[in-house]
């Protein structure tokens, strides 16, 4: 006996409409004016009414809050290709707050059910005819001229989500629903509806739908939660801190690695290299699956490019051989109309365009995880704050994708907390870094809460080479000179203006060696270093040609210049005197003592076998040259992970059912030394991995 009372959500202007609108404000109708401000207070005001009196009634509400007409729907389509939600042919993407307010307002009510109309009419003379106005309906009757078919369903208040984001997925699902059935009413209506056969459920109704939620939107994150949303009957939550997505990726500029046989590479090469730079502190299984996958991690890269038909496919096509490696695998973008394409960049600009695309997806972005939610021992969510406040997000797995601790070099984070810096590497609490200040460790922290492993944790990278401003020379944070500026010919010099050093050696050797230089050799009065560095500060001149930076690309390096970062001299005269301050002679011999080794092809008395370009070329060269000192880069130590990519407690070594993990909140693959170029690689495959096996859980948690 509910049907004598049926309250509609309408426009305020239609309470001005003679007869209609006066009848209607009678009858109680509730009157928006699409200010969710003004209309809420107005809504829970009339349904506490209905509540506190029982009263029956039918609460009507048109979720789309619109007719469809052709601008619309081409609006509200490309709304949600923007938002990544399912694009309806026939409907409008439904709003989601009233429907929401009305549900929750109910629940525990003489109000029980909501009921799902979904209405398809034909004239009779033909298909695509106007619906009859509002007036034709009150006044005379529609048969026959024109034919319906209603479609209804029940469910229950109680087994509707209740978290806004699910609910608002349910709604969003049941449109792709009604949209199906019209498109099918519409092309099939020929003479008779079967009845058994027109409406067809998704199988994301009968079969609900799992939730994977990924903390941290780098590349780890984006490849977690694209892998996650292709297996299927997985709705997919990215969760971002900041206020865009991209992390410490977006910053890479040296390359992703993998095998290249062009090279002469060689999967046991590859392993070998890899494990040689851990020092023994890798886990063999790891760096197995890094190595193996590292070329089918390329190939699906490129074909996530491929998705996309305004944008050409990612170009890899770069290849290096940097620090430590054997051969060239290092694989980065070349410029594009003579501007330089950062690597790191435009993987992320890649995925993320990626997954926008993608249906039941949602990002989060200026949103903090707080605490992981678990029940005996399994993950069950987590709990979120953002401007909205603090609340919990259920999830059937999570994946942590946060990165590392490197980007806190202080003894304290902002919330009192000590950084894990100073907790596990207390010596370089003062040491310059490349990582934003994002890179806090508090994904470690997370887990730790829930009794995650640890590994490794005080084996923290100290990149050889972060650009040094001349005007501004000891700011904490400082750019990567990128590996490939070596890889490509560069040099570096003491301040006596004296090699001391194999340029591609492992990361750590190099840094030693600066390190080791600075305390033993003093700038010369007249140098640059001397004007513009303390007295002892770790500090090497990085020096190029016009061959190498050609090589490495005038363009890409036309950026770091536009920072400051290179001064540029003409021949070996003012290189000796403006920049150096040694006698021309010196440098003179130690350039070439280097291009004798070219032409012997020996290994000079530091080791080196592999010789980019001369230093003292036939004709006149410009000398580029910066100044580069050793910087927190990559903190090889996280929480421990196995070959699936789940995260292990600390006492036994079992799983963490429904935890995940990516990128460089995990330990274990790269031991006490990092190659350049597998950071990004780690990202794909341990990203991919965790995604895949999350979404895979979830389906039977």
């Amino acid at each position: 006996n509910m049907l004598k009372n049926c309250k509609y959500f309408v426009k305020d202007s239609i309470k001005w409409l003679p007869f209609f609108g006066w009848g209607m404000w009678l009858a109680g109708f509730i009157f928006v004016r699409r200010n969710w401000t003004q209309d809420q207070a107005k809504i829970i005001a009339a349904f506490g009414k209905v509540k506190r009196l029982e009263t029956p009634a039918w609460i009507i509400n048109y979720v789309e809050g619109s007719r469809v007409t052709p601008k619309k729907l081409q609006e509200s389509q490309a709304f949600s290709r923007e938002r990544g939600y399912p694009v309806l042919r026939n409907l409008l993407l439904p709003r989601i707050k009233g429907f929401a307010t009305c549900v929750n307002e109910f629940r525990g009510s003489h109000i029980k059910y909501v009921y799902d109309f979904t209405l398809g009419y034909r004239h009779k003379s033909k298909l695509g005819q106007s619906a009859p106005s509002m007036v034709r309906v009150h006044t005379r009757s529609l048969w026959p001229e024109y034919e319906f078919h209603v479609h209804v369903r029940r469910f229950a208040i109680e087994d509707i989500p209740r978290d806004e984001i699910e609910l608002g997925h349910w709604l969003r699902q049941l449109w792709v629903e009604k949209d199906e059935f019209l498109s099918g009413l519409h092309d099939n209506w020929a003479g008779h509806i079967d009845k058994q056969t027109t409406w067809k459920e998704s199988s994301c109704m009968t079969l609900q739908h799992k939730i994977v939620i990924i903390i941290g939107s780098g590349l780890a994150g984006l490849s977690a939660a694209i892998e996650a949303h292709n297996q299927g009957n997985t709705r997919v939550i990215l969760i971002e801190k900041e206020d865009k997505i991209g992390g410490n990726s977006m910053k890479a500029t040296s390359g992703i690695n993998a095998i290249e046989p062009l090279t002469g590479d060689s999967r046991d090469a590859f392993v070998q290299d890899t494990l040689k730079s851990g020092g023994g502190l890798s886990d063999e299984s790891l760096v197995a699956k890094l190595v193996d996958e590292s070329r089918p991690a390329l190939d699906w890269l490129i074909k996530q490019s491929e998705f996309e038909t305004d944008m050409p496919s990612l170009d890899l096509s770069v290849v290096s051989r940097c620090g430590g490696h054997s051969f060239g695998r290092t694989h980065r973008c070349p410029p594009q109309n003579g501007r330089p394409v950062p690597v790191g960049w435009k993987l992320i600009d890649t995925l993320k365009k990626r997954f926008m695309s993608l249906p039941d997806t949602e990002v989060l972005t200026n949103t903090r995880v707080t605490r992981l939610l678990t029940k005996q021992d399994k993950i069950t969510g987590v709990e979120i704050l953002n401007e909205e406040g603090k609340r919990e997000i259920p999830a059937n797995a999570v994946v942590l994708a946060t990165g590392g601790y490197g980007g806190q070099t202080g003894t304290r984070l902002s919330d009192g907390h000590a950084t894990l810096l100073s907790e596990f590497a207390p010596q370089l609490v003062h040491t310059a870094t490349t990582n934003g200040p994002w890179a806090n460790g508090d994904g470690i922290r997370l887990a730790l809460a829930v009794k995650a492993g640890l590994r490794d944790m005080d084996q923290v990278q100290l990149h050889p080479t972060g650009f040094i401003d001349p005007n501004q020379p000891t700011l904490s944070t400082k750019f990567l000179a990128p590996e490939a500026l070596r890889a490509y010919g560069g040099i570096l010099l003491n301040g006596d203006g004296k090699r001391f050093v194999d340029e591609l050696n492992l990361r750590d050797h190099v840094t030693d060696k600066i390190v080791h230089q600075a305390s033993k050799v003093y700038h010369r009065p007249e140098s640059w270093m001397h004007k513009i560095l303390p007295k002892k500060y770790p500090a090497a001149y990085l020096v190029l040609t016009d061959e190498a930076v050609e090589n490495f690309g005038k363009s890409t390096l036309g950026f770091y210049a536009s920072k400051g970062f290179f001064a540029q001299v003409e021949g070996i005269d003012n290189l000796a005197k403006d920049v150096l301050g040694v006698d021309k002679k010196e440098i003179e011999q130690t350039f070439k003592e280097y291009d004798s080794h070219i032409e012997s092809a020996s290994p000079d008395d530091f080791g080196k076998t592999v010789f980019p370009c001369r230093l003292l070329p036939e004709n006149p060269t410009t000398y580029w040259v910066a100044l580069v000192t050793p910087v927190v880069h990559y903190t090889m130590g996280g929480l421990n992970m196995n070959t699936d990519a789940a995260i292990l407690r600390q006492d036994n070594q079992t799983v963490i059912p429904g935890l995940y993990g990516a990128g460089e909140v995990t330990g274990g693959v790269h031991g006490r030394n990092r190659l350049a170029g597998n950071s990004l690689l780690e990202c794909v495959v341990f990203g991919r991995t965790a995604g895949r096996n999350a979404a895979i859980y979830s389906q039977s948690s």
